[in-house]
């Protein structure tokens, strides 16, 4: 049975319309005054919800009705000491209804990255939701009058660059390898964060994207808001990876393949049939650990291989070779989530992959997989809305 994502993890895709009604309409840009959040925050030791083997801690973020908001983190090192110039870290970012997990915390620890998982909802982690001393706005937003630095979009991303800065400002962490990863939500504030701090190493989007005014999925009332992250990645400066499902309800093929090709910076796709929309099914994913580990150890990363049509025929050029490629293909023309994908064989040389399209296809693009297993897609094409 395909994973239903709860009613809590899509209240916030119901709730961001009444963003929309912010009054920033004159604005070019939205205003986080990023070089306030680019120092690190003061911190506090907690025994709140403590996990083994993690720090649980509050910093200090940003402020909300003119004084300073708690917000709460979970910590985590990878066994053993720590490599010449430091452990490479990542700044994790939850979705909607989520929290801090120490769980993505230790699964990044186990891939060698020092990790921080903060709340930014302004809850300590755990079922009871309890407040942090001093919360910030939740998701459930703010009256339509309240200033943009008091809304928790603004929050959301303002901690993310204030737990860069703590991650950096530990003597164990390499400061020049740190990057970003986060899921729904949080990859949509990833995407503004890759190209709002230029500090990141490398940023990973799960499900998140931009473009949302043009989404069909649950996020299609949105106007065309100044905080959209299509406004952000063209400036991204770091290499990214894009995760997402073929039937994502939230943010479906046409704005994310668009928001792929939105940026300059190298950027590489992972379009997984079947892929549910939740946090531990992101985790799984074992490509955006591997993406992470060859950016921060300076390997080249190579921007996605476009696909191209030539009448009945689709191709892919590869600048690194493939041992397999396999379409996929779907001849629907329903709402993308309800549509079905189907697979074929590619044919395959050291240079691209190519098959003749099966009549009627709607939409299409290869997955391609290495000598190692992990994979990588090609640009989607559509052949029909």
């Amino acid at each position: 049975m395909p994973f239903i994502p709860s009613l809590r993890l899509l209240l916030p895709l119901l709730m961001v319309a009444s963003w929309s009604r912010i009054s920033l309409a004159a604005q070019d840009t939205v205003p986080w005054a990023v070089a306030d959040f680019q120092k690190a925050p003061p911190i506090e030791d907690t025994t709140d919800e403590a996990q083994p083997g993690l720090r649980s801690l509050y910093y200090e973020g940003a402020a909300y009705d003119g004084s300073p908001t708690s917000v709460y983190a979970y910590y985590g090192v990878p066994e053993g000491s720590p490599p010449d110039g430091g452990w490479p870290g990542v700044v994790l970012l939850h979705g909607g209804g989520g929290t801090a997990y120490p769980e993505w915390v230790h699964r990044w620890n186990a891939a060698g990255f020092a990790a921080i998982a903060m709340d930014l909802e302004g809850h300590q982690p755990g079922s009871a939701h309890t407040p942090t001393p001093r919360p910030g706005p939740n998701q459930k937003g703010n009256p339509a009058d309240t200033l943009f630095a008091d809304q928790f979009i603004y929050h959301a991303v303002a901690d993310g660059m204030l737990a860069n800065s703590l991650l950096r400002s530990f003597p164990e962490i390499n400061p020049e390898k740190v990057g970003v990863c986060g899921v729904s939500w949080g990859g949509v504030w990833t995407c503004i964060l890759s190209g709002l701090d230029h500090r990141f190493a490398f940023a990973i989007p799960i499900y998140g994207c931009g473009f949302l005014n043009e989404s069909t999925g649950l996020v299609h009332t949105l106007s065309r808001l100044p905080w959209d992250p299509s406004l952000f990645l063209p400036q991204a400066g770091c290499p990214l990876l894009f995760v997402n499902g073929t039937n994502d309800k939230n943010f479906p093929p046409p704005v994310w393949q668009k928001s792929v090709d939105a940026g300059v910076a190298p950027a590489q796709e992972l379009f997984l049939p079947g892929l549910s929309h939740s946090h531990p099914d992101a985790w799984a994913v074992p490509e955006p650990y591997v993406f992470a580990r060859a950016v921060v150890e300076k390997r080249s990363i190579e921007t996605h291989p476009a696909t191209q049509r030539e009448g009945d025929r689709l191709s892919a050029s590869l600048k690194t070779p493939a041992s397999q490629a396999t379409l996929w293909y779907t001849v629907d023309t329903t709402a993308f989530p309800e549509r079905q994908w189907q697979s074929a064989p590619a044919d395959l040389t050291e240079s691209a992959a190519s098959v003749t399209l099966p009549t009627g296809t709607t939409a299409a693009f290869f997955l391609l997989q290495d000598s190692e297993g992990l994979r990588q897609t090609s640009s989607l094409v559509f052949l029909q809305p």
